[in-house]
């Protein structure tokens, strides 16, 4: 049993780390698909290296099931992603790439907007 598990565990991370940098890719603007991928990667290091810090105090028992509480609140934040434009430009939906052309220029515009007008710090 514990074979299986760490089997579909393997896959689940093999996905994962295969769609996400992916997904950034096609979705984030040039200039910051870097440190996006970079936090990626950070992200990931971060949590196995938690998973060990939290099996060293728990037992595996309750590390599954911290686990599998955050995979099903992972699969419950995956539906608000938005698909990827070159996804939608295979189905042929004007109707939502219209929308989603919408909604990431209007966030992109946002973010410019918040970059210019942030004060900035300079090291003397």
């Amino acid at each position: 049993m514990i074979r299986c598990d760490s089997v579909l565990t393997g896959v689940g991370i093999g996905a994962v780390s295969m769609v996400a940098p992916l997904y950034v890719a096609e979705v984030v603007a040039a200039s910051r698909r870097g440190p996006l991928g970079t936090a990626f990667q950070l992200l990931v290091t971060v949590g196995v290296f938690a998973s060990y810090g939290v099996g060293a105090v728990v037992s595996w028992s309750w590390l599954a099931v911290t686990g599998a509480a955050l995979c099903c609140v992972h699969a419950l934040l995956l539906l608000a992603v938005p698909e990827t434009p070159r996804w939608l430009l295979s189905t042929n939906d004007q109707q939502a790439i219209y929308t989603d052309k919408q909604h990431i220029h209007t966030h992109r515009h946002h973010l410019d907007t918040h970059r210019r007008t942030a004060p900035r710090h300079t090291v003397s």
